[in-house]
């Protein structure tokens, strides 16, 4: 499934229906989506090189930092939403480049579906109307956000622990080690 970089992706300046021969580069106009896809993409970035990346099974330390990440997630949905639609008339509209995050290949099938999904929810949200605003979530694009949050907690909470491990002698490992996460100075 390629929902990596380019997924919902809408070229600069440019109609979007008109994507060949063009370099695609997400874009959104509304700060608080910017922040989001930031967020979105952290997580994606750790779980990308958790130690659970490499095996079939997601230990329990990567389980709890994913828990907090989808509720810290949730969180700032939630404080979008509150905080409604700011009134940005004077330097409204504003084309900001997001971020790209290439897609990793990793062995665990089950963060393979967070971070799937996680990329669904990403682009969603910059190809959303809201993200022409120039802040906040209109109603439905809020209500699509919590409902790609309610699958994936009930995707991590209830069904990832039930399944986990499992062994897979013939078909793991797969991929590379996914390597180091980012070195401090």
């Amino acid at each position: 499934m390629a929902l990596g970089p380019t997924a919902g992706a809408v070229p600069i300046a440019t109609d979007p229906l008109s994507l060949a021969g063009s370099s695609v580069v997400m874009v959104t106009c509304n700060t608080d989506i910017y922040n989001l896809v930031n967020r979105i993409n952290r997580i994606i970035f750790e779980m990308q090189h958790s130690q659970s990346a490499g095996v079939t099974n997601t230990i329990p330390s990567d389980q709890r930092r994913i828990t907090k990440y989808l509720s810290d997630l949730r969180t700032q949905v939630n404080g979008t939403n509150e905080r409604g639609i700011p009134d940005y008339s004077k330097t409204h509209p504003e084309q900001i480049a997001l971020k790209d995050l290439p897609e990793k290949e990793i062995e665990n099938d089950d963060n393979k579906g967070v971070i799937d999904s996680l990329y669904i929810m990403r682009d969603e949200l910059v190809g959303s109307q809201s993200s022409r605003l120039g802040g906040g979530l209109l109603p439905f694009d809020y209500d699509k956000a919590v409902e790609a949050l309610n699958r994936l907690d009930h995707m991590f909470g209830l069904f990832i622990p039930a399944i986990s491990p499992v062994d897979n002698p013939e078909s793991v490992p797969s991929v590379p080690l996914t390597g180091h996460g980012m070195q401090g100075n």
